[in-house]
């Protein structure tokens, strides 16, 4: 149990840099130095720091991002799909205090872990190929992953209690 909560947080330490990092890649920090220094001050576009109020909305909104990141990486346009990338990072943080405050069951949580990692991995190496990695992946390497783990997410919101049913 706790080699897989060590597992866990380390996995997340790791992927998390998709989200404020200031431009650090989770693979390799020293992107910044090696030409990509505009990174600290570009716009990863409107929303890229929301918060939600309810597991569902976060869902809902990880949704849209893929479907953005989908068109714009199936369109070759790199720059288009990093602010979503991003900014779907910040989502993923949320993702398990979200759906613990709905009230989903022991179960259910260990299922919304399992998502928000392959995620995080998947779009991880999206970002990769993003900033001019060779080891990064295309949109149809992880299109099938990321569209399993958002199903699945979206399941998991049909089973969620409402909000002032987990509050009560």
């Amino acid at each position: 149990m706790k080699l897989n909560l060590l597992v866990t947080f380390g996995i997340l330490t790791c992927y998390s840099m998709l989200g404020c990092t200031g431009g650090s890649d989770p693979v390799a920090p020293a992107t910044a130095e090696k030409g990509h220094d505009d990174h600290d001050h570009h716009d990863h576009g409107e929303g890229a720091h929301d918060h939600f109020e309810t597991f569902s909305e976060a869902v809902a909104d990880l949704a849209a991002k893929r479907d953005a990141i989908k068109t714009a990486m199936e369109a070759d346009d790199l720059k288009k799909a990093d602010g979503p990338v991003h900014a779907l990072g910040h989502t993923l943080e949320e993702l398990e205090e979200l759906a613990t405050k709905q009230g989903l069951s022991e179960e259910k949580l260990t299922e919304v872990k399992a998502a928000r990692d392959a995620l995080f991995e998947a779009f991880a190496a999206l970002d990769e190929t993003i900033h001019g990695k060779a080891d990064g992946k295309s949109w149809a390497d992880v299109s099938a992953e990321i569209d399993a783990a958002i199903a699945q997410l979206q399941t998991l919101t049909a089973d969620a209690p409402k909000e002032e049913e987990a509050s009560s």
